[in-house]
């Protein structure tokens, strides 16, 4: 009967230490998850806040197209296009490229087969700007994609200035 107790006892103690170890690891997951993510984050956000108090109205972008090939940390851009809100880009901003066309992996015979492939169409991704000099601007850090810009093949992209409101 004794032995009986002490096992039962002993069986209790090791599912109580295992809820308790699996309760304080899911303690830790949910703390340091947030904290992770942030982390990972602010190697792409500019400067939070740069841009004051949002105010929601109008064009709050502005629009540039590429010009060239943008890779690793440098990219140049055209002129801002027509619209586009007043700021600049500057350093400590963060921008979106995205490749907005490209034609070169496009069919267009006339089959059926006629617009199939997008080649790199559509690809994009945020970036954090360190410097700007003239139209050239240079990234903190490299580019995952390459975007292209060359009429002829039907390949453009696009820089956006996104603004980073404090509230």
């Amino acid at each position: 009967m004794k032995a009986q107790l002490l096992r039962q006892f002993f069986r209790h103690l090791k599912l109580t230490s295992k809820a308790k170890l699996l309760r304080t690891f899911s303690l830790m997951v949910l703390t340091l998850t947030p904290l992770l993510a942030t982390f990972a984050a602010a190697a792409v956000c500019g400067t939070p806040g740069k841009d004051g108090v949002g105010s929601l109205s109008g064009v709050i972008n502005s629009y540039y197209p590429g010009s060239g090939t943008a890779s690793g940390t440098s990219l140049t851009l055209g002129t801002k296009s027509a619209g586009s809100a007043a700021a600049n880009i500057t350093a400590g901003d963060l921008i979106l490229v995205m490749q907005m066309q490209d034609g070169s992996a496009t069919d267009f015979s006339t089959a059926n087969t006629y617009g199939t492939g997008t080649g790199s169409a559509g690809l994009y991704e945020y970036a954090s700007v360190k410097s700007v000099a003239g139209s050239v601007v240079t990234l903190a850090s490299a580019l995952t994609n390459t975007y292209t810009q060359n009429f002829a093949n039907r390949q453009t992209f696009q820089v956006v200035r996104v603004p980073q409101y404090s509230s």
